[in-house]
């Protein structure tokens, strides 16, 4: 992930609360909130968000926090926080949709959905504090980053279906088409032979080269049937690409330095 992404979110403050509210949902703790905190005799009683006990029932283990072994308490609360971060950050309702172990190769990371998206956010701890780092700019951005690549198809009458994969927002969002660095996957519907592909493909780099702002970008082409045009969709276009035999593929490059790559 790229810069900008990195976010230190006043995390101090962010955990502090998170503690304090012991397992309660994104909201700062209040002395009267008995739901999450019981303490009788200066025991103090750990429950868990409703959140996290349906988390814990979709993974099939205990819903009761002191039935968790200690590295399931590790989780839930990690993925509780991280999901906080989320929603606290970018103002979104997020929920859970895996979790990875930090390793010695990698940190822990939350897989979430936003508004069917998946985001991904990880983190690590350094000086005292966690710091995140997480891909929602790249992912929200795909949508509209899409509509405005297809724009260049409308003008020209040539039916498509593209689909974007954002690795990282280098200019900031309020100008996809010269700040995503991104690998585009374009389906063209029409008899577009190999020859007729390639010429689209250089057309498409001439007018797109000089939008990017020292972004590199890849887009492939592939020219579809009517049929195969139908079965193609977001959820299964990647697993769709094996498909197209190689003489219905071109693959334009386009390099940081704006020049053009057709191949």
């Amino acid at each position: 992930m790229g810069k900008g992404l990195m976010k230190r979110l006043g995390i101090c403050f962010v955990l502090c609360f998170l503690v304090a509210a012991l397992f309660c949902a994104c909201e700062p703790f209040s002395e009267n909130n008995e739901d999450s905190v019981s303490n009788s005799g200066g025991n103090v009683e750990m429950e868990l968000t409703q959140r996290q006990i349906q988390i814990l029932m979709e993974v099939g283990l205990p819903t009761e926090y002191d039935e968790l072994t200690d590295s399931q308490k590790n989780d839930i609360m990690a993925i509780e926080e991280m999901l906080c971060y989320l929603e606290l950050t970018y103002d979104v309702e997020a929920s859970y949709k895996s979790f990875v172990q930090a390793s010695l190769l990698n940190d822990e990371s939350l897989t979430a959905l936003i508004n069917d998206k998946e985001v991904t956010v990880s983190r690590h701890y350094q000086d005292g504090d966690y710091v995140y780092d997480d891909n929602y700019d790249s992912v929200i951005s795909e949508d509209r980053y899409e509509e405005e690549l297809k724009s260049y198809f409308d003008e020209r009458e040539i039916v498509v279906k593209v689909y974007a994969e954002i690795s990282d927002m280098e200019n900031g969002v309020d100008d996809v088409l010269s700040s995503a660095n991104a690998s585009v996957f374009v389906f063209v519907l029409g008899d577009f032979d190999h020859e007729n592909l390639e010429a689209l493909a250089n057309d498409y780099g001439e007018w797109y080269s000089p939008k990017l702002n020292g972004v590199a970008n890849v887009t492939r082409f592939y020219a579809v049937s009517e049929s195969a045009w139908l079965d193609i969709g977001e959820s299964n276009y990647y697993d769709c690409l094996q498909e197209v035999s190689t003489e219905n593929r071109i693959i334009c490059v386009i390099s940081s330095d704006g020049s053009i790559n057709v191949k």
